[in-house]
């Protein structure tokens, strides 16, 4: 639907070229002389005559003819005003989270450099075009909601999630209520508290009940970690909080336990030196952890 929408189409037309033959009589009888000056004046008056009658007489068809037009252009504004295609609308979270307010009162709070595309107006399917990472909020109706990602697509009648995709998979985690995640030929149900993901290198899909502990950290900035390994913890603090962590190969490893809720930064590194007996260092957004391994 979203694909194939264009606001505003146009068809060309060229009309052919006439061509005229013009017919040239040539005759071997002699021309009558004639007086050329007397024989203009004649024609020169009559052609002016010709001229008045024909203008005067127009002139009302062409005062009526420029009215019925003018009526046809307001008429041909008036309804592209007021009955016009809806216009596409496109939603970019290019240098922080952004909210997204849709049609009908449904929201979702975008992750960076996520987008969403729809129509300011919906039909009888609530369907958005998207990419990225984003909370869904979606209000209840009995139309659908669907969100297309190529093929893919996840379909709800009211229900709140967490959605993700990348090159390599799309995941769907539900707060609450029930989803349908897959193409025309193969779908699967995700329930609340599940995580459904689709694999694109195998086509499959898989649905998880005990999904990872910060699957929406990026948006309430609480994580959990129990004996979860350093590399796995870093790869998460470090989308959330715009950092990049240099582990060396012997410190990935390590396990913590720890849970942080809307702490800075800061804070969270002198919390992971405590426990692993590290020593981390912050250059903006670089930072470099450094230790004996554990």
């Amino acid at each position: 639907m979203l694909e194939n929408y264009n606001q505003n189409r146009y068809k060309d037309g060229k009309s052919g070229d006439q061509e005229i033959d013009w017919l040239y009589t040539v005759t071997s009888a002699e021309a009558p002389e004639v007086d050329v000056d007397m024989a203009w004046e004649k024609v020169s008056g009559k052609i002016a005559q010709k001229s008045t009658e024909k203008i005067t007489n127009t002139f009302p068809f062409l005062r009526i003819a420029a009215s019925v037009t003018l009526l046809a252009i307001c008429v041909f504004v008036f309804r592209g005003y007021f009955n016009g295609s809806p216009d596409l609308l496109v939603r970019n979270a290019t240098n922080g989270k952004s909210e997204v307010v849709f049609p009908d009162g449904s929201r979702a709070v975008l992750n960076i450099n996520s987008q969403v595309k729809f129509l300011e107006e919906f039909g009888e399917i609530r369907e958005v075009q998207f990419s990225g990472e984003a909370y869904f909020d979606i209000k209840k109706s009995t139309k659908q909601f669907v969100i297309k990602m190529g093929d893919i697509d996840v379909r709800v009648l009211g229900t709140a999630f967490n959605l993700s995709t990348n090159q390599n998979s799309i995941k769907i985690f539900v707060d609450h209520g029930l989803v349908s995640l897959g193409s025309k030929d193969k779908k699967v149900k995700v329930a609340e508290g599940e995580l459904g993901i689709f694999d694109y290198q195998t086509s499959e899909l898989i649905v998880d009940t005990t999904p990872p502990a910060n699957m929406m950290s990026w948006r309430n900035g609480t994580f959990t970690f129990h004996e979860t390994t350093l590399d796995e913890a870093t790869f998460e603090l470090a989308e959330y909080y715009g950092v990049t962590f240099e582990v060396p190969d012997k410190l990935k490893n390590c396990k913590i336990t720890a849970t942080f809720d809307n702490a800075p930064l800061k804070e969270v590194l002198n919390v992971l030196e405590a426990i692993l007996s590290v020593r981390i260092e912050q250059d903006n957004s670089k930072v470099k952890i450094e230790g004996k391994g554990c």
